[in-house]
Order: C-alpha cells, then sequence, then structure tokens
C-alpha cells in the first residue's frame, strides 16, 4: 500500500468501496438488479474496512470489492442495529466479518431489544392490574406500542 492510499480521506475510499467494482466483476447486465445500500448502512460497513485493513500484500481494490458486496449483504440490515453490531464485531473480533456473521449478531442484538420492550410491557400491565384492583369506577390500561406505551384510564361500565 502507498502512501498515497493512506492519505486518501475517508469519504473518498468509502465511496469508491461502494460504487467502483473492479472490471473482472459482474456485468454490466447484472449491475442493475443489486441492492441499494442506505448511506448509513455503507458508512458503517467503511468503517468496519478501516478497522480491519487488508495486509500490505492484499489488492486494495478486492477489499473496497469485499466491502461492497458486504454493504449490499447487509443493507437491509436496521442501522441502528448494524452499528451496535459491528461496534461490538470490532471489540470482540480481530478480522472483518462475514455477511451472515454479522447478520447473526445483530438478530442477537435486535432480540435483546425486543426481550426488554415485552418485559416494560408486562411491568405496565402489572401496574394497571394493581390499579384496577384498588380503584373501583376507573379501569387502567396499556395503549400504543414501543416506544409510544402509555397507560392511559376511562370510566368502568357495569
Amino acid at each position: 500500500m502507498d502512501s498515497h492510499d493512506q492519505s486518501r480521506p475517508f469519504g473518498q475510499i468509502a465511496d469508491h468501496a461502494l460504487t467502483h467494482p473492479l472490471p473482472y466483476s459482474t456485468p454490466q447486465s447484472e449491475r442493475k438488479h443489486r441492492r441499494s445500500v442506505p448511506p448509513a448502512v455503507g458508512k458503517i460497513v467503511a468503517e468496519l474496512g478501516f478497522r480491519f485493513r487488508p495486509s500490505a500484500q492484499t489488492d486494495l481494490d478486492a477489499h473496497a470489492h469485499t466491502l461492497r458486496l458486504l454493504a449490499e449483504d447487509l443493507a437491509d440490515v436496521p442501522a441502528s442495529i448494524l452499528e451496535v453490531a459491528a461496534q461490538r464485531w470490532a471489540g470482540t473480533r480481530p478480522f472483518l466479518p462475514k455477511a451472515a456473521e454479522i447478520i447473526a449478531l445483530s438478530r442477537e442484538i435486535q432480540a435483546a431489544s425486543v426481550a426488554g420492550t415485552d418485559a416494560a410491557l408486562a411491568r405496565l400491565q402489572e401496574h394497571c392490574d394493581r390499579l384496577n384492583a384498588s380503584q373501583g369506577a376507573m379501569y387502567w390500561y396499556v395503549t400504543g406500542r414501543a416506544p409510544d406505551r402509555r397507560v392511559e384510564c376511562s370510566r368502568r361500565t357495569l
């Protein structure tokens, strides 16, 4: 890797990785069917590429192509979840992840966050049940969906 490659701004390298196919990659007719990559996902993948830079013997164009394919494979993962997964990966692994690995980690993170909202809903419902047991004229209940859940009340009808 020459000094010119190291001094290129982050945006240029990320743009190159996500928009410039290699000449020996897929034909032009197949490129039209690629998934579009949200900018936030592209940035996260580019940052992973910087954290796990290739060795001096590796072709930088091949590395850029790998990052572009990784970004396409991760395009459907919500950026907020992907960012947490990428940070966790970078803190625990010494190599660039494969798409399947980062998707599996993203699913674990998302499952944990949903479990937290289910626990919060259960606590809110328990609170409503206690209020309903102690107050005869009003009926308390949970409305909305996470993160906009709230407790409301109405008059009981007998």
